[in-house]
């Protein structure tokens, strides 16, 4: 993925839209804010921060039944559980403040109302998100930028350089990774093409085994 804000997911009729905010890391990038808009509401959650409509959420019983969390997770859920989202919070920015996360996010849709809108539904949904269509409050923005200062702001096109779009290109260009390495930490996902291609590239991108154990664990969902 490329650096900026972009849409990972939507439902059919759009009433839920999920928008992850990514940072460099290493050759490849990281999602360190992400945001869900359901029920009339939206959900932002940045470091260890989750709010509602703008709101620090306390979870102390007052926040809507739809939002909860369990320690590094944070879950959002349909009413009728068409839809499940959730955000693991990990603490691994090298070199950023202590207390910076990153966060491994999935997203799960009932088939019948799945769209393919969005990164998670199409290769080709990677344009980034426009400013009027962000799902985070300018306040919340300049936080991001902040924390991440390489990254173009969402009005402008991400950057001049053409992205690493395949997992070759992004092994080739890795400090310390061999395309062959990654392939044998992600040879469990052999016969899922799609997570197995992930999971050599961000592999590859970052160096962190925590990316194979997320794809694994995305596969089985």
């Amino acid at each position: 993925m490329d650096l900026g804000l972009f849409k990972y997911g939507i439902n059919s009729d759009g009433a839920l839209e999920v928008q992850g905010f990514n940072c460099r890391f290493g050759e490849g990038t990281i999602m360190t804010a992400m945001a869900v808009r359901a029920f009339g509401k939206t959900v932002t959650i940045i470091n260890e921060e989750v709010a509602l409509d703008g709101v620090l959420v306390n979870f102390d019983g007052s926040q809507p039944a739809c939002l909860s969390t369990h320690g590094q997770v944070t879950n959002v859920d349909a009413e009728d559980g068409c839809w499940h989202s959730t955000s693991t919070m990990v603490d691994h920015r090298q070199g950023a403040p202590p207390g910076t996360y990153w966060h491994e996010f999935n997203l799960d849709i009932a088939k019948q109302h799945a769209s393919s809108e969005g990164v998670c539904g199409s290769e080709d949904g990677r344009d980034p998100v426009r400013l009027s269509d962000s799902l985070f409050s300018s306040a919340e923005l300049g936080r991001l930028y902040a924390l991440c200062p390489e990254t173009p702001h969402v009005q402008r096109r991400l950057n001049d350089d053409p992205p690493i779009t395949s997992p070759e290109k992004v092994c080739q260009v890795a400090a310390n990774i061999t395309y062959e390495d990654a392939s044998m930490e992600c040879e469990s996902l052999i016969g899922k093409n799609q997570f197995y291609k992930s999971c050599i590239y961000d592999y590859c991108a970052t160096g962190l085994k925590a990316m194979v154990q997320n794809a694994n664990s995305s596969a089985v969902r």
